[in-house]
């Protein structure tokens, strides 16, 4: 039974890890490209 709920719970933490490595993967981008749109309307 206990063995039970920490498969459960490493198994949700997996899942709240890949989706935090998505975020950056997609947002690492976004963020780049915002930084070089708005320099290249600064200067």
């Amino acid at each position: 039974m206990i063995e039970r709920l920490f498969s459960l719970e490493d198994h949700q933490y997996e899942i709240k890890t890949m989706k935090y490595l998505i975020a950056w993967l997609l947002g690492i981008p976004i963020a780049v490209l915002l930084l070089i749109w708005l320099f290249s309307h600064l200067f």
